[in-house]
């Protein structure tokens, strides 16, 4: 991974409002990583993050999450592993049979297998 982390904020708008796409998941793995062919180079991994939240009201989220270039532990970690994920929220389109779909994931930056951020 790059030691300087890509921008995910806009320049500064005539009124000094910036836009930031900035996600910043810990939870745990809902099933071991899962290597996705890539173009040339590195393979991707995609996880499933699970985060739990109580407020409002107690649910579960599960996320999927794309991680290029994904540190060497990440390849071993298990269902149920502590990960923390930094990185922005992307929307991907494909076609299927029912039209053109849409889904939300996060696409990693950086990611930390165990206890800490």
């Amino acid at each position: 991974m790059s030691s300087q982390p890509p921008s995910r904020s806009a320049p500064a708008s005539a009124g000094g409002v910036r836009d930031l796409n900035l996600v910043v998941l810990h939870g745990r793995l809902a099933a071991p990583p899962e290597v996705r062919p890539a173009d040339p180079g590195a393979p991707t991994l995609r996880l499933l993050v699970v985060v739990r939240a109580e407020v409002p009201a107690p649910r579960i989220d599960v996320l999927p999450v794309s991680v290029a270039e994904p540190p060497p532990d990440l390849f071993a970690a298990a269902a149920g592993s502590v990960v923390w994920v930094v990185g922005s929220a992307h929307r991907r389109f494909v076609d299927g049979p029912d039209g053109a779909r849409s889904r939300i994931e996060v696409v990693a930056d950086e990611v930390r297998v165990g206890g800490g951020p």
